[in-house]
């Protein structure tokens, strides 16, 4: 999550999946998305919506660059819905695993709710 796919992400991303699959979502992970579109994951919920994520720490100094580049991939692989997701694996409140769940409620509720066609950019704090 911090430009390429590194072996400390997986922890993360496996805690991330979890959240989402216990919540009724469905979700393929990075190492399989990343290999060709950048992409960190790709979600659904029970509409069957596809949505297509890119995850960075909010304290992440690369993030315009990361932003930029994530539109570029979004354009060019045709994405129709997709969200860059910035948020703080720190914060004051809670453990990890709470900041988790959070993000993992965060992004079943964009894929229910955004339109078909969209690209979106928010950080959690």
């Amino acid at each position: 999550m911090a430009g390429k796919f590194e072996a400390t992400d997986r922890p993360v991303l496996n805690l991330l999946s979890n959240q989402i699959k216990n919540s009724l979502g469905s979700v393929l992970l990075r190492y399989i998305c990343d290999l060709s579109m950048a992409t960190d994951l790709m979600l659904s919920s029970s509409d069957g919506k596809l949505l297509c994520v890119q995850l960075t720490t909010s304290d992440d100094r690369l993030t315009v660059d990361k932003k930029e580049d994530w539109l570029k991939t979004v354009q060019r692989w045709r994405i129709q819905r997709a969200l860059f997701l910035s948020y703080n694996p720190r914060r004051n409140t809670g453990s990890q695993l709470d900041v988790i769940i959070a993000v993992g409620n965060y992004l079943l509720e964009k894929c229910e709710s955004l339109p078909d066609s969209c690209y979106i950019e928010y950080g959690l704090s």
